[in-house]
């Protein structure tokens, strides 16, 4: 990086955090802005040109959060939710494949998967579920 792109990046980096109080999250911001612009100084070199900052909530939605959720919807691809499963059966089959994870998680991932679609939620008893493919 030449200092003229250099000192534009610094300038930009300025900017982006200026709404920011004086302090160590105005530092921090800065340092990271900076970083991301010396990492790619094509957008640095560009006068004017507004660049991209991330936004609460605009993640893709293709990339799963959790490791639970990640091998759950690999489970989903693999046709293992052909058949209606329960919970612990799901968390049977992750530790089958050498994945250790808590009941919980996996009940809550279930449900969530449930609630986006992605799995039908199927009443067996009164308190029991078993989650197969929609």
């Amino acid at each position: 990086m030449n200092t003229k792109s250099l000192e534009q990046a610094f300038r930009e980096a300025q900017g982006a955090v200026s709404f920011i109080p004086e302090g160590p999250y105005r530092v921090a911001a800065f340092q990271v802005r900076l970083s991301e612009l010396s990492v790619q100084p094509s957008t640095a070199a560009l006068p004017g040109k507004a660049t991209n900052i991330p936004v609460k909530g605009t993640a893709q939605a293709s990339t799963p959060k959790s490791d639970t959720k990640a091998r759950i919807l690999e489970m989903l691809g693999a046709g293992y939710f052909d058949q209606p499963h329960s919970p612990s059966e799901a968390r049977s089959e992750l530790r089958t494949r050498g994945f250790h994870h808590n009941p919980q998680d996996v009940r809550m991932t279930l449900l969530r998967l449930a609630r986006s679609k992605q799995l039908r939620r199927l009443r067996e008893g009164e308190r029991d579920f078993r989650y197969a493919k929609p």
